[in-house]
């Protein structure tokens, strides 16, 4: 029932703030120990990942309606208010008077004393819903943008220098939309085709994905139905499988890949050498290469050799026909995917992860055979990590070239002129990613 799918939300908001957890994690994680319906499941993640989304605006409605500083509200009555607004402001099918009543009720159960002021606040800001206060956007652009479309401050700082106020609106609206799901088919398994016909038979509408072979996008239904377990399909966005496609690899070359956890790029690039050749697989972390692993045999991959070490130092690998580093990243080109993380990222992690992928990069070199080809690929649309890290090691490597990506710059509707690949949003409905190819002179 619904009582039961906000006080499971709760219990899983609660937990992703008190321990700075991801937010899918958690999901997956406390729905599987509950009997909730799929309806219901349902619920509690659009209740948890829509309330993450919309948090920068929740909070500023209830400083706005409180007469209690909000840093002093305790972390389980911001997150029942948190819910509730989220309910009154953002979902159509919930009456208000349900997401009050209940709110009410929660709170009782853990704080009866704080039931009038949950229940005065909730009323006062549905009163006043459409006559809010917001910032004026013309003399306050930065706080404006901030709170409408919940961003933090320093963010839409940055954005407004880099791409000015027009932009950065359409950037911070798409950031709240719903990401579409996108699976990558297991063409070692299933054609395109015929995995469309399969989903449909189990009532998931589905459609082909407009700019990769492999690609299926899910309309309706839910995947659950299918198993994950079939082997048929990965879950990918096409930003991620254009970032796989554009490696180029070829069956019987030797390939690296750097920070391949948890394995959809490694996956996919084994499939498109059809099982024949080698995949080095070099990830730090012992339960990330696993998951690799898990991944390669429920897809039936079966050229991978995973490699536990860090990819910033050198390591025992052989040279390689080609390489791609799947850096870790600010992943702030994947906010709509990854709700919490624009609460969890500060501005300093843009510096120290800028750091990390240039050593990523300079390690690289040592592997890769003359004329070679390097894809650098990030979730992320910051300078610092993107055009920044390419050119300052085109500057310090004189043996090596950036090389067009004309073809997938022509399929996204981008110029075929770009020296790189960087998908938007607002723009084509993707994942922010960044691709850049560097080839090795002979």
């Amino acid at each position: 029932m619904a009582v039961s799918a906000r006080r499971i939300a709760l219990k899983i908001k609660n937990a992703i703030d008190s321990k700075s957890g991801y937010s899918n994690l958690e999901l997956r994680s406390q729905l599987a120990k509950t009997d909730l319906s799929s309806r219901d499941k349902a619920l509690v993640t659009e209740l948890v990942s829509g309330t993450l989304r919309r948090q920068g605006t929740i909070d500023w409605i209830i400083t706005v309606f409180s007469n209690t500083p909000f840093d002093k509200l305790d972390l389980i009555i911001k997150n029942i208010l948190r819910l509730a607004i989220y309910q009154i402001w953002f979902i159509d099918n919930i009456p208000d008077y349900a997401a009050i009543n209940e709110a009410v009720e929660m709170v009782k159960t853990f704080s009866p004393n704080r039931a009038p002021f949950i229940n005065g606040l909730l009323r006062a800001a549905l009163r006043n819903k459409s006559s809010l206060p917001w910032p004026d956007r013309d003399e306050k652009p930065a706080e404006y943008i901030s709170i409408k479309y919940s961003h933090p401050l320093w963010l839409v700082k940055r954005m407004l220098l880099d791409m000015g106020i027009e932009e950065t609106e359409k950037v911070c609206r798409a950031d709240n939309l719903r990401p579409q799901l996108t699976l990558r088919t297991n063409l070692l398994r299933i054609d395109r085709v015929s995995l469309i016909k399969k989903l449909k038979i189990k009532n998931i509408d589905a459609r082909p994905g407009p700019y990769t072979q492999e690609s299926i996008v899910i309309v309706g239904g839910s995947i659950a139905d299918y198993g994950f377990d079939s082997g048929d399909f990965y879950l990918q966005n096409e930003a991620s499988i254009l970032a796989g496609t554009s490696l180029n690899a070829k069956a019987g070359e030797a390939i690296i890949e750097l920070c391949a956890g948890p394995g959809g790029k490694t996956t996919h690039i084994g499939q498109l050498m059809r099982n024949q050749g080698e995949i080095f697989a070099v990830e730090i972390n012992e339960k990330r290469l696993r998951l690799v692993m898990d991944n390669c045999e429920r897809l039936g991959v079966k050229i991978v050799k995973p490699v536990l070490g860090d990819a910033t130092r050198i390591l025992d690998l052989p040279q390689a026909d080609r390489i791609l580093i799947d850096a870790p990243c600010s992943g702030l080109g994947v906010l709509s995917r990854r709700p919490d993380l624009r609460w969890q990222r500060r501005e300093q992690d843009i510096g120290t992860l800028a750091l990390i992928q240039d050593k990523l990069l300079n390690q690289a070199v040592s592997y890769i055979k003359n004329n070679g080809l390097i894809i650098y690929s990030v979730c992320t649309n910051t300078r610092e990590e993107t055009s920044d890290v390419i050119d300052k090691f085109i500057k310090s490597h004189r043996n090596f070239k950036i090389e067009k990506l004309s073809e997938i710059s022509k399929k996204l509707g981008l110029s075929e002129k770009n020296q790189f690949i960087q998908t938007q949003t607002y723009i084509q409905g993707l994942d922010g990613m960044f691709v850049a190819a560097l080839r090795k002179l002979s």
